[in-house]
């Protein structure tokens, strides 16, 4: 911390500290550096990209404390470090990386006497100083003739800190004299460590043993049964790991051998136990065959612990020990409890990768027949939404049908609309509305007088988002507005944003713009407040879009580069590829048709990996009249064909009018003025059974197609070719438009 301090000023960016000491899974080393940087875990992407696009500009210094049990993770670090050229890594390990480019400085234990030194003043040296400081704390007052003996026991503790301040708390016990005693009859023992450890850690060890040797044996019980909680405990639960006892008067014990330290957290007291020592605990409860009763007594407070509490983030590495414990032994009713009480946390923390890794072990752990059903669909339902955040859609849609299926058996009414919203859900999210929709309207049917209202709203706003896009606006805003009734009045901030959010982008397609905009500012208000950066970058992209469609494309293009920036630096592919759909309107419209070209064409390229369905038929649109733009006729006329086909497969007809004004403007280029009039008509007239107010693609190239219409047909052909096209399935129009692009010369 203090050459980190020191070196400050050097690094723009700043110096970040992170404390790996509760970590055990080298697989978390890098979501733990994200979280400190304010960089989640919810995004298909891996959070190591993310996090590499994160710093890559960045000059910054991370700090890494103790390092020595995520050792595999030096190769995740080495990736970060080759791609991000202005970065600067201080790791504190007991054991060296081994790496390239490492540079070892071994840190040495304090200042000690030389033998036989004498020694005037005992603040006069780091490692006596250090005896006096904690002897005193202790209610020990020093007399002249301790100081050589003093001087002595730190020489014999080799200066090492730990087993300094070990020494130092039992002064009230054993004066200086009987403690150098005692000190000097283990010696002989002070070699015994293994020999793959350097001799400070050897000693360090023997150390601990000896200040465990002089526990009572109720303090060396509950000692050793404390070493499994991991990154701290309250008093609550140590309770739960050893009822019946004298719990207060056993840790005051153990806190005046200064084996426990305690501090106080914003609700409640909490203690702490050093790393080393809670090894040593860990090693100890192993040889007195102890371990698999306290790890079974620490699991089972922290399943009911997660169910009831608020505040998880203190215990998060205790809950990781009791699901790592819970999978490793197949206790799958208390795994399955334990992700399901916590993929709502995981959401929330955005800590997606390892909420989707989490239940990928844990479901498929065998199931037990007296596993209530309604516990494994909780975890099924989670694992779903979960899976969904991330597009694992393959994973979700297992879950998810799982999830229906068990609620159909042995569900209730209430846990059947879960998994049916849930699954509808997905389906929307994967373009499919015509499944989405009978999901939703099944579960929207279940919803009885006593039904869960967070459900509910859950089920009606999911609802209304599906009915929006394939055509029923009138309804879907009616839905969401009653959705957003029940979430205001439950005060639950993100799902109220994410309302918010839905009817702002519904109005502005409505036409109702001052609303749109009342409703998103509002939106990305919450986000902000919450520091939730893939909810702010999402108002902000649905802030861009209703500024669009009101014609303010300057705005538009502020909006979607302020959101842009943000997914960027999260690593956050689906978002980063959508804004990029977003932002070719208005670059198009500046005129600068190369750059435009480029984010469809990079928009296109992440949507097909990713099998966005509405993204690739979006992009295709932009890209149309992009080419059209460029006068590009036949292969605007292509592009248009392909991005109706995509939407018609998707069932979305809301855009459907944007490749229909892109088709016009492509027969008018050919002299084909009828043809060009039935798809304006088409167009006008698919807007009018929607309900919708979208204007167009490229409003004054529209009036231009129109004009032009005018110029060359009479009255009586207009109104032919308008009822023709406001008449025929879009379907037959497309085939026509279809025979005659591919009949060009």
């Amino acid at each position: 911390m203090e050459v980190g301090a020191d070196l400050e000023q050097h690094f723009a960016d700043g110096v970040y500290a992170i404390d790996l000491s509760s970590l055990r899974d080298p697989r978390l080393v890098i979501a733990a550096i994200a979280e400190q940087l304010g960089i989640d875990d919810r995004d298909s992407t891996p959070i190591a990209i993310r996090l590499g696009a994160a710093l890559r500009d960045k000059q910054l210094m991370l700090v890494l404390d103790n390092f020595e049990q995520v050792l595999p993770a030096r190769s995740d670090l080495l990736e970060l470090l080759e791609s991000c050229q202005h970065l600067v890594v201080l790791v504190t390990s007991r054991m060296a990386l081994r790496v390239r480019a490492e540079r070892e400085f071994r840190v040495a234990p304090l200042e000690i006497p030389a033998f036989g030194e004498l020694i005037g003043n005992l603040d006069d040296l780091p490692s006596t100083a250090l005896f006096l400081e904690r002897a005193r704390s202790a209610g020990f007052t020093s007399r002249p003739g301790d100081v050589p003996t003093i001087a002595e026991i730190c020489r014999r503790l080799e200066g090492l800190p730990l087993a300094i301040e070990l020494a130092a708390a039992r002064v009230r016990l054993l004066p200086p004299a009987e403690l150098l005693a005692r000190l000097s009859v283990r010696l002989p023992m002070l070699a015994g460590g293994p020999h793959d450890l350097p001799d400070r850690q050897r000693t360090m060890r023997d150390a601990i043993e000896w200040s465990y040797r002089l526990l009572t044996p109720s303090q060396q019980n509950l000692f050793r049964k404390l070493s499994v909680f991991v990154g701290g405990f309250t008093l609550a639960a140590v309770e739960h790991v050893e009822p019946g006892q004298a719990v207060l008067e056993i840790l005051s014990g153990l806190m005046e051998a200064n084996l426990i330290q305690a501090g106080r957290s914003e609700a409640e007291s909490r203690y702490t136990m050093l790393e080393t020592i809670r090894e040593f605990g860990l090693e100890r409860n192993e040889s007195t065959n102890g371990s698999p009763e306290a790890r079974r007594a620490h699991a089972s407070y922290f399943v009911g612990f997660v169910e009831k509490a608020e505040v998880l983030r203190p215990d998060e590495d205790n809950i990781r020990a009791a699901l790592d414990w819970s999978i490793a032994n197949e206790e799958t009713a208390v795994a399955l409890r334990l992700c399901a009480a916590m993929s709502v946390y995981w959401q929330e923390r955005g800590q997606l990768g390892e909420g989707l890794r989490r239940h990928r072990q844990v479901l498929s752990l065998s199931i037990e027949r007296q596993i209530a059903a309604s516990v494994r669909l909780s975890a099924l339902i989670g694992a779903t939404r979960i899976a969904i955040d991330v597009s694992a859609f393959s994973d979700a849609q297992v879950w998810a049908d799982q999830a229906v299926a068990l609620a159909v058996d042995a569900g209730t009414p209430l846990e059947m609309q879960v998994a049916l919203t849930v699954r509808g859900g997905l389906g929307t999210e994967q373009a499919r509305y015509a499944d989405a929709a009978r999901d939703l309207e099944r579960a929207l049917a279940l919803a009885g007088g006593g039904t869960d209202e967070g459900e509910f709203a859950e089920t009606l706003i999911a609802l209304s988002y599906v009915l929006f896009f394939t055509g029923e606006s009138a309804r879907a805003e009616k839905l969401a507005e009653q959705g957003l009734e029940i979430i205001r009045g439950r005060g639950d901030v993100r799902a109220l944003g994410k309302a918010l959010r839905l009817l702002a982008w519904q109005h502005s397609h409505s036409g109702d713009y001052a609303r749109a905009e009342t409703l998103g500012a509002e939106s990305l208000r919450l986000f902000r407040g919450m520091e939730d950066t893939g909810g702010t970058a999402a108002a902000l992209r649905q802030l861009g879009s209703a500024a669009a469609l009101r014609g303010d494309l300057r705005l538009a293009a502020s909006r979607y580069e302020e959101a842009l920036a943000i997914t960027q630096s999260r690593g956050d592919e689906r978002q980063t590829y959508q804004l990029q759909l977003h932002l070719t309107r208005p670059v198009m419209a500046s005129g600068d048709l190369v750059r435009a070209r480029e984010l469809a064409l990079g928009s296109l390229t992440g949507a097909r990996r990713l099998d966005d369905g509405w993204s690739i038929g979006m992009g295709l649109t932009a890209l149309g009249h992009i080419e059209l733009a460029d006068h590009q006729f036949d292969l605007a006329g292509d592009i248009f064909l392909e991005s109706s086909a995509q939407m018609l497969i998707i069932g979305n007809p809301m855009y459907m009018s944007w490749s229909l004004e892109g088709m016009a403007a492509v027969e008018v280029s050919r002299g084909h003025y009828r043809p060009a009039a039935a798809l304006c008509a088409a167009r006008d007239a698919h807007l009018g059974r929607l309900d919708s107010r979208l204007p167009p693609m490229n409003p004054a190239g529209y009036q231009i197609v129109q004009a032009v219409v005018a110029q060359h047909l009479d009255g009586q052909e207009i109104a032919r070719a308008t009822d023709d096209g406001a008449n025929r399935p879009i379907e037959e129009l497309i085939r026509a438009f279809e025979q005659a692009n591919s009949g060009r010369t």
